[in-house]
Parts: C-alpha cells; structure tokens; sequence
C-alpha cells in the first residue's frame, strides 16, 4: 500500500462503516461502535490527504449500532440500525446538529448531537424479525428506502414530519442453496429498480416494482474495474476486474504523450506504464482484527477505508501505479 494513509482509534468495538455521501467535497466516513455495556457512538471522519490527518466529530447513540445508512443527497440526514438488549433490531432516520469545522473543512474533534426524525417499523409480516441494514434510493430520492432483513425486503415511503415508516411493498426472500439462513447483504443496483441480496452461494436480484427475482451484480460507484473485499483474515483486497468494467481503455502511448504536454509526468515514471489486468491490487494489512466493512470516499474515487472488531478505523490510497493505469 502506499505509505500516505492513516489510523484512527475508537474507545468501542465496531463492525459497520460508510462514506457520508451528501457531502462530496470532502473524504468522510460514519462509523458506528458497537458495546453492550457502554453508551455507543456514531462517529463521522474526516480523511485530509494533502495532510494524511484524520479529525473526527462524535455522537453518543444510546444502542449498538449494527449498520449505517447516509442519505445520499442531504449531508445531515443518517439513518442507523441499531440493537437494544433482548429486542428486535430497530432503524431510525436521524437529523444531525451541523459540526463545526475550521476554515480547511477539517473537523474540530467534538462532540455532537442529533434528532430522531422517523423510525422503521420492520417489515416483517409474522413474529417479530430484527431489521439488519437500509438502502437508499440510489437514483437521489430522499422519501425512498429499502430495509433488509433475513427473511424480507420493505420499500418504504417516507412522509414529512412522520414520526413512523411502513413498508408500502414487502418482498419475501426464501433461502436458496438448502441454507435457512436467508439474506445477508445486499446492494441497490444504480441503474434499475433492482436489489441485489446475497442469499446463500448466489446473488439474487429481486425487482421492487414487481417483487419478482432477476439476476445482477452491483460495481463501485467512481470507477467499475477497482472493488475492495474483506473479511475474518483481518485484510482488505483491493482487486481490479478489468475485464468487465464498464470503462474503455485507451492508447497508453498516446495518454503519456497528453501528460507530458500538459507538463505531467508519464505513466511510466510512476511505474505504471501498460494497462491494468485483472487480479489483486494490494492488500492492507493494518487491522488485527476481523474486517466487517470496507467502504469508498464519495469525494475522491481513489480513497477508501475499512473498520475492523477491535475499534480500528484505516484509510489508504490505491497505490499510484495503479491509479496511472485507469482512465479517470
């Protein structure tokens, strides 16, 4: 990995990140701790690349948090899942107090508030079922989420000044592969009104116009051909698939004779002269515990960070030799 990256320690266990997207001018990520015993937190970081600083705005949450969900049009609208002891896993859309920041954008390591604006009620249509993550209208509607759980897919509606949501659609996920354990993640494909749900070994998708089930895959949002994988080895891959990304390649000679006009040094000087091939970019191995999310900045398409068990916050670059060899 490049060395231009940092750390950021939490106080609490913690298995769930993401990029906030309403703000995309600068690299910032939620985090959500995870503790039983202690008031949990929801923390927003902000990466400074010129600098390789991270500051950082928390603010207490009364219950673990299990998943995050950034409004991707508005920077102060979050919602979190969270779980209270011996009950079902809930959700709840927050409004959160604006931090303050200096004059760089940089955060002032405070602490913060927020309101609750509307809670999920599970879409669940016998027993009580914990709702495990949200999604977003990908397309930039602020009134439309999906909530997984295991079992089902709830399309919510949301209204102004509604203090509850319930779902307008609820879609049925039935195991696949003689596994009883149903849905354990899913994406909001970009493109269509598909969800894509990992049931099992396969990748279902299931239409929230018609609840029916079609095929898809769902690619990083800046640049197709880079995605990151983690898990319980405690590392996170950076893989490139080239072969199916949506992106063109062009002419390499003729892309270092336009960085040289331009007064840029080539491709080559950066060691990466020739086009990117499938496989492993780099792995970072800066966590000491298991990898529970990995996530890309939505300010720059080359940032990226990962939270693993232990409280452990990492953020990298894609190595520049690699990022020479993609076509922005």
């Amino acid at each position: 990995m490049d060395s231009d990256g940092c750390v950021y320690g939490l106080d609490h266990q913690a298995r769930c990140l993401k990029a906030q997207l309403g703000d995309q001018e600068r690299s910032r990520f939620f985090v959500g701790t995870q503790d039983y015993k202690h008031t949990n937190e929801l923390h927003l970081i902000d990466f400074d690349e010129d600098e390789s600083m991270i500051t950082s705005h928390k603010i207490p949450h009364d219950h673990e948090i299990r998943a995050i969900a950034p409004s991707p049009t508005s920077a102060e609208l979050v919602v979190t899942v969270y779980k209270e002891a011996s009950k079902p896993a809930k959700a709840c859309l927050w409004r959160l107090a604006v931090p303050d920041s200096d004059s760089m954008g940089k955060l002032k390591n405070d602490v913060g508030s927020m309101e609750a604006v509307t809670y999920f009620e599970s879409a669940a249509t016998s027993g009580p079922s914990d709702i495990e993550d949200i999604l977003w209208d990908p397309s930039g509607s602020r009134n439309r989420l999906v909530a997984r759980s295991k079992q089902s897919l709830g399309v919510y509606a949301l209204k102004e000044s509604a203090s509850s949501a319930t779902p307008t659609t609820t879609i049925s996920i039935k195991p696949v592969d003689g596994t009883p354990r149903g849905a354990a993640c899913a994406s909001w494909n970009p493109h269509a009104e598909v969800i894509a749900a990992g049931v099992g070994s396969s990748v279902i998708g299931y239409d929230i116009r018609a609840s029916t089930k079609v095929w898809s895959v769902s690619f990083n949002r800046f640049h197709d051909q880079l995605f990151l994988s983690a898990g319980s080895d405690c590392r996170v891959n950076l893989q490139s698939i080239i072969s199916i990304s949506s992106a063109p390649l062009s002419d390499v000679s003729s892309d270092n004779e336009d960085d040289e006009d331009r007064g840029y040094a080539s491709r080559d000087e950066f060691g990466g002269g020739g086009k990117p091939t499938d496989g492993l970019v780099c792995t970072s191995d800066q966590h000491e515990d298991s990898v529970y999310a990995a996530e890309w900045s939505a300010a720059d398409p080359w940032i990226f960070a990962s939270v693993s068990y232990d409280g452990r916050v990492a953020v990298n670059l894609v190595p520049r030799d690699h990022k020479y060899k993609i076509i922005l």
